[in-house]
């Protein structure tokens, strides 16, 4: 299954980004997202590329790889450039399973207002992006000594509607 997940990752996802919203395991199977072709095409292009269906199922989603990491670029330029004094944002980046952004926090008080925060800095870049209406989940992480996040404490998920 990994060696499945693994061949999708270095075909089709590196070479069109833009066409797939990545994919995560779930289960017993290789969840994979489809962003520009209908759920029969992108099976069709899995079977294409792996060769055995039965390890995937396809679902569709609104927001591609290269969307995701466009978002993850925006944060990371605002959290070390102009929020880096005041953020309480310890990691970011994408989240496969839902096509969305995970945002760790280091404090459930301020969950809230970091994605507040992180909402307004998607809608406010460039409309041709396409940012605006991402889905965010965010969860509490604790600092390591050295600043990085070490542990998620499995707080409640700001913005999250699963």
């Amino acid at each position: 299954m990994i060696r499945a997940a693994n061949k999708m990752e270095f075909t089709a996802f590196a070479k069109h980004p833009e066409e797939w919203g990545g994919c995560y395991i779930s289960g017993n199977v290789v969840v994979v997202n489809t962003v520009t072709r209908s759920v029969a095409e992108a099976e069709q292009r899995v079977l294409e590329l792996v060769g055995d269906a039965s390890l995937f199922t396809v679902v569709q989603v609104d927001h591609s790889i290269t969307d995701l990491k466009a978002a993850t670029e925006l944060i990371g330029d605002h959290v070390v450039g102009d929020w880096a004094r005041d953020t309480h944002i310890v990691s970011w980046g994408p989240e496969y399973n839902g096509a969305r952004l995970h945002l760790g926090v280091d404090g459930a008080q301020f969950l809230e207002a970091e994605v507040a925060r992180v909402r307004e800095a998607l809608a406010n870049a460039d409309p041709a992006l396409g940012l605006a209406d991402i889905e965010i989940k965010a969860s509490v992480m604790s600092r390591s000594s050295t600043g990085g996040p070490i542990v998620d404490r499995s707080a409640p998920n700001a913005g999250d509607d699963s």
